[in-house]
């Protein structure tokens, strides 16, 4: 993927919303509300306050994203987060595509498949906690750097 000025931009403004909402929202509930090993879990619905949910999973619960297409719902009824993003607009007709999980991730968030994985993914995730995320996340904003989550704790 190409990155132009306004994609980054876009990358870093809402990856700022997730960290602001992570460290604001997610972590005063902490742990028993993120896991970065599950998009959410299965005894919690994916709507409600407290679900227990990794990084991109809470991100499909911010009222923002939502209406930027991002859900915590794939049409199919499966509980994976779900970008809807909008391909054209010709009068009333809208068309859309879907994408789910890590696919999705990459579309809203606009990275590449490597950092939507470094960012979201469920390895390596030893000292993972909603603030750490947050703080690893402002690192490879400023830096562009990965470093371990224990390096944050």
């Amino acid at each position: 993927m190409t990155v132009t000025h306004e994609v980054h931009i876009i990358t870093e403004r809402r990856l700022l919303v997730l960290c602001n909402h992570m460290e604001r929202v997610v972590a005063s509930q902490e742990p028993a509300h993120f896991d970065m090993g599950n998009w959410y879990d299965d005894e919690s619905e994916p709507h409600t306050c407290g679900t227990v949910a990794c990084a991109f999973g809470h991100a499909a619960l911010i009222p923002e994203f939502n209406r930027l297409g991002l859900h915590a719902m794939h049409p199919c009824g499966s509980r994976v987060p779900t970008y809807y993003q909008r391909l054209q607009e010709s009068g009333m007709a809208r068309c859309y595509e879907a994408s789910d999980g890590f696919e999705a991730a990459e579309r809203f968030f606009k990275l590449s498949t490597y950092d939507a994985r470094m960012l979201f993914t469920s390895n390596d995730t030893e000292g993972a906690t909603a603030l750490t995320w947050a703080k690893r996340t402002r690192h490879w904003l400023k830096t562009g750097d990965f470093l371990s989550y224990r390096t944050f704790e």
